[in-house]
Order: C-alpha cells, then structure tokens, then sequence
C-alpha cells in the first residue's frame, strides 16, 4: 500500500475491538502517511472520508496493513454483460 491508495477496513480491522469506531459503518478512506517501524513494518494513517464520519469521532488514525484492504469498485451490469456475452 502506499500514500493515495482507497482504503477500508479488513474483516481482522473490523473485529479488533479497539477498532468499533471505524467498524460500525462501511467507512471509505485515503492513505495520507507512512509511519515506518523496525524490520521493514510500516503504520498507515488513514484519512476517513468526512461525508460519513461522525462529528464526535475521529476523522484520522494510524492502521497496520492487515486492518486494511484496498477498496474495489463494483462492476457495471453493462460490463458485466460483455465479459459473459462476447
């Protein structure tokens, strides 16, 4: 993962118990900075999207990588046809 990257939370991310914030809506956010640590192990602090954060809690924490996963667009129906009817 690297800076600019769309992020949300892993299913580990979401069970963390420290993490119930974050895991009570399907937040969508961006990788602002890379917090590095010994043996090559990187931090990753995470903008959330301000549209769906509530005002009470944070809008920016630091994450490890397996609490992340890379956000995937839905496919289109349209596209979906012209994988499967060519």
């Amino acid at each position: 993962m690297k800076v600019g990257d769309l992020v949300t939370l892993s299913e580990y991310g979401r069970l963390s118990s420290y993490r119930q914030t974050e895991a009570e809506g399907n937040f969508v956010g961006i990788i602002t900075k890379l917090v590095p640590w010994s043996g090559g192990v990187n931090d990753y602090v995470v903008q959330w999207a301000a549209s769906v954060q509530p005002q009470n809690r944070l809008t920016s924490a630091a994450y490890q990588r397996r609490e992340l996963k890379y956000v995937r667009r839905k496919k289109k129906s349209s596209e979906l046809k012209r994988m499967f009817f060519v």
